[in-house]
């Protein structure tokens, strides 16, 4: 997924953090860790009492989903974030 940085477009970006704020802050989550990329960041997924988040900022317009480059993505989760 692309997340507007606050150098590009602020606004967007402000009311993402913000929304994900609301969302997840005090609350139990889960954190599934699927890998690590080349650039040794994480990859994965969190989930929340509502479900998945990326669905929700999908659906909100505050990220745009990308399509992976490498092979090594789950294609039924990808099919589940283009119908978000």
């Amino acid at each position: 997924m692309f997340s507007p940085n606050s150098q590009q477009e602020p606004a967007l970006a402000e009311e993402g953090k913000a929304f994900i704020s609301k969302m997840l802050l005090h609350r139990t989550i889960g954190v599934k860790l699927t890998r690590v990329d080349e650039r040794g960041d994480f990859v994965g997924r969190i989930f929340f009492p509502a479900g998945d988040i990326a669905v929700e900022i999908l659906k909100n317009g505050l990220a745009k989903l990308n399509t992976p480059k490498d092979m090594n993505f789950d294609a039924e989760y990808f099919k589940d974030l283009r119908q978000a």
